[in-house]
């Protein structure tokens, strides 16, 4: 409905991430709330939950030097 949306408005946040650690954050957020809306099983919670063992498993070491290093 358009009043629980207002509501929700005004109490959005955004957030733009000047580090590594702000990122991995931001991406564990947008994970839980994936499973949360779409549900496990969903394949875009799929999806994200490959790309986010793919940055565990390795990738986060070479993100990290790009966006810590070079900003």
């Amino acid at each position: 409905m358009f009043v629980d949306l207002k509501a929700l408005k005004s109490k959005e946040v955004q957030s733009t991430p000047l580090n590594y650690y702000e990122l991995e954050r931001n991406l564990g957020m947008f994970g839980n709330l994936l499973g949360t809306v779409l549900g496990n099983q969903h394949v875009l919670t799929m999806a994200y939950k490959r790309l986010w063992q793919l940055l565990s498993e390795g990738y986060h070491n070479k993100i990290q030097q790009i966006i810590d290093t070079k900003h």
